[in-house]
């Protein structure tokens, strides 16, 4: 059963449903955080439906996805992390309505080597370690672990997600939730991603989403 993802952050900075406060078709679904800045955090949504208006976008943009866990594997990693980037950026072309909140068109992302190792770390951990939180067992958050890659941030936002097996199911199910659509179409300048699989974890998939705009020097 797929985990929702969940939003993290500073802007806005599974088990089972009686875990979670807050549910989307008796998914769990992680609160919107609040942090020291406009950062943002989000975990992963419900699966949605066939008749999802998103699953065009999807299908239509992300072609001959590698199959997973397959992945792990550092060619097919940076395969699956590159349509991950291609995808994002086609949704945040067009306006998005997220919850009851019409968020309009925002510039493309560009990949930030301090972001993908903040998020590939940290999707290696929740894998190996068997959690599914924004906040890490040690008490660090997104922002944390994106101070600690080396990226100075003035905001910061995190999307993450457990049990999708595939970049385009992740990606529809942030876009179906609220919170973490809001983090997609927020205005960052960067993003870095993170996969990791590991079959003895509850949900087998884990994906980060960590987005973040520089502090002005």
């Amino acid at each position: 059963m797929p985990r929702s993802p969940r939003p993290a952050g500073s802007l806005l900075s599974p088990l089972i449903v009686a875990l979670c406060a807050i549910t989307l078709l008796l998914v769990p679904l992680a609160p919107v955080a609040v942090g020291a800045g406009p950062s943002q955090t989000s975990g992963a949504p419900a699966r949605p439906g066939p008749t999802s208006a998103v699953s065009g976008i999807v299908a239509d943009v992300v072609d001959s996805v590698v199959p997973l866990p397959t992945v792990n594997r550092k060619s097919g990693l940076v395969r699956v992390l590159r349509r991950m980037l291609r995808l994002v950026n086609v949704v945040r072309s067009v306006p998005h309505v997220c919850g009851t909140t019409l968020m309009p068109a925002v510039g493309p992302l560009k990949t930030n080597k301090r972001l993908n190792k903040a998020a590939r770390k940290y999707a290696r951990k929740m894998a190996r370690n068997d959690w599914f939180e924004h906040d890490s067992p040690n008490g660090k958050d997104p922002g944390d672990r994106i101070s600690a890659a080396g990226y100075t941030w003035s905001r910061w936002g995190e999307n993450i997600g457990a049990g999708y097996d595939d970049v385009p199911s992740v990606i529809a199910a942030w876009l179906a939730s609220p919170g973490h659509c809001t983090v997609l179409m927020s205005k960052f300048r960067h993003v870095g991603f993170g996969y990791a699989f590991h079959r003895k974890s509850t949900f087998g998939h884990y994906w980060v989403q960590d987005f973040a705009h520089p502090r002005r020097r």
